[in-house]
């Protein structure tokens, strides 16, 4: 009897000795739509954001340790989870490791959100696009909140958020080790320029036309363009008073016998002679006409 004695008081002191309230790591929710989980890098860049005033989402989110004591596991797995899956209202989480100074913790960061080192967990922070203000609480261990304790609804209800976080989720971590060299073996010796279409080399043609008032420019000219021979004839612009080159498909032909040509083909020597022959005639007639006065 005394030893049973012995050993009950033995276990009571060891009990009395170990931290209250602390319970193993517990078995996290499983993530669903409504209950989401981030990584570290995401929840430190939301944070950041929020911290700025440039976060682009109404946010709900729950920080905790995942070793923590059992009144976080009790909110975590009966309360927070199950009310953001029923009511389809959208609850972001982080775990970490409670150990001090384990890499995976953020205490620096919700101390710049709390104004002061987190000292109770869980802690929540909401953030609310319209009005721009976050609104961060610890000891959020409940929905409703009861005396020291703080309701994670009523932090929502006082920031506005009633209907949980909205918007995109955050964009998954980056690769932490891409391909540094996603084509090792590319072609050393690309072909510089595809073989050019058959038909569209310029046979010799000119490419440029040339100035029709010019006395030497032709009366009809094809040069290139575009990789197609285009056929232009010269034509008189009575309004401009000058000639101009006109594509062959567009010369008018309603006017095309009023243009001056460019030759002279009216044998014009022919002409001359003949008028000095008709005056000779004349001359010669005038002249026998005025002898025979004389004579008589």
């Amino acid at each position: 009897m005394r030893k049973r004695l012995t050993s009950i008081l033995l276990a009571l002191c060891m009990a009395l000795t170990l931290p209250p309230c602390t319970a193993a790591a517990f078995e996290q929710p499983p993530d669903t739509d409504y209950w989401a989980g981030l990584s570290r890098a995401q929840v430190v860049d939301m944070l950041r954001r929020i911290a700025g005033k440039t976060e682009t989402r109404d946010v709900v989110l729950v920080c905790y340790p995942s070793d923590g004591a059992a009144n976080i596991a009790t909110a975590i797995t009966q309360q927070f989870a199950p009310y953001a899956n029923d009511r389809r209202c959208k609850i972001y989480y982080y775990a970490f490791s409670g150990s001090s100074g384990d890499p995976s913790r953020i205490d620096g960061e919700l101390t710049e959100l709390l104004g002061k080192t987190p000292e109770a967990w869980p802690v929540a922070v909401t953030y609310n696009t319209t009005t721009q203000n976050a609104l961060s609480r610890e000891n959020v261990s409940n929905l409703g909140g009861m005396d020291a304790v703080n309701g994670l609804l009523k932090l929502m209800s006082d920031n506005g958020v009633s209907s949980g976080s909205s918007g995109a989720d955050p964009e998954p971590d980056p690769d932490p080790s891409p391909d540094p060299d996603p084509d090792p073996d590319p072609d050393p010796d690309p072909d510089p320029d595809p073989d050019p279409e058959p038909g569209t080399e310029n046979p010799g043609y000119p490419t440029e036309l040339p100035d029709p008032n010019d006395p030497d420019s032709p009366d009809e000219i094809t040069i290139w363009d575009e990789g197609v021979p285009k056929t232009y004839i010269k034509v008189w612009d009575p309004e401009e008073e000058e000639w101009i080159y006109v594509l062959d498909e567009d010369v008018p032909l309603s006017n095309w016998d009023e243009t001056p040509t460019t030759g002279d083909k009216s044998r014009t020597g022919l002409w001359l002679a003949l008028n000095a022959l008709s005056l000779a005639g004349l001359a010669a007639l005038w002249s026998t006409k005025f002898r025979k006065k004389d004579r008589s």
